[in-house]
């Protein structure tokens, strides 16, 4: 089943800053929002909303 992401201005500013700021984290954090929009194995719902990405620590 294929999702579709939402995302908040939050999410899409930190998105935008990531790939000017570290173009390698920017590159693996689009993969893992791909590979969340092609199979996050939910049942539930078509739609994720993506609220704030924030850096794990």
């Amino acid at each position: 089943m294929r999702f579709r992401l939402l995302f908040s201005p939050e999410a899409a500013q930190v998105i935008s800053e990531l790939a000017q700021n570290d173009p390698k984290k920017h590159r693996r954090v689009l993969k893992t929002l791909a590979l969340m929009e092609v199979n996050l194995r939910d049942p539930g719902s078509t739609e994720i909303t993506v609220l704030a990405i924030t850096p794990h620590p």
